[in-house]
């Protein structure tokens, strides 16, 4: 059987249903069930695209769902919607910084592991984060938050 980590099914007035948790289905006499993904998410928000191949590269194979956002608005509504454990937020993005966002982020998601990049100097986050990185960061480092 596929695991999948979300189905969509078309709603008969319209719009689409999202089904999140474990579901069975029974149409025409067929029943079908669906598993829910339990790999734990992890979503970079960074504008840099050379960077988000080279993660998405290395998580290939790792437990782990990977999101990538390249703008913070992206990151904000992925971060919403998918509710990850694990973020990486770069400071510096085409809409706005980053690090702005961490204390909404951390009063919002009080369990998700907020971890920092930048590659200028930043100040020091007023919030407590789990790690702060200077780029170049190695994937190792980061792979080594997901605990």
């Amino acid at each position: 059987m596929q695991r999948l980590s979300s189905a969509a099914f078309s709603h008969p007035q319209g719009g689409m249903l999202i089904y999140d948790d474990p579901l069975t289905i029974t149409r025409r006499g067929v029943e079908i069930k669906i598993r829910m993904d339990t790999r734990k998410k992890v979503l970079v928000i960074d504008d840099d695209v050379d960077f988000g191949l080279a993660l998405t590269y290395f998580f290939d194979d790792k437990p782990y769902r990977l999101f990538l956002a390249h703008t913070l608005s992206a990151g904000m509504f992925i971060l919403e919607n998918e509710r990850p454990e694990f973020v990486f937020l770069d400071n510096g993005l085409p809409d706005g910084f980053g690090w702005e966002k961490a204390e909404y982020i951390m009063m919002k998601y009080p369990k998700v592991q907020l971890n920092l990049i930048s590659a200028l100097q930043a100040p020091v986050p007023l919030v407590k984060v789990n790690r702060v990185f200077q780029k170049p960061v190695s994937l190792e480092d980061m792979f080594s938050c997901l605990v």
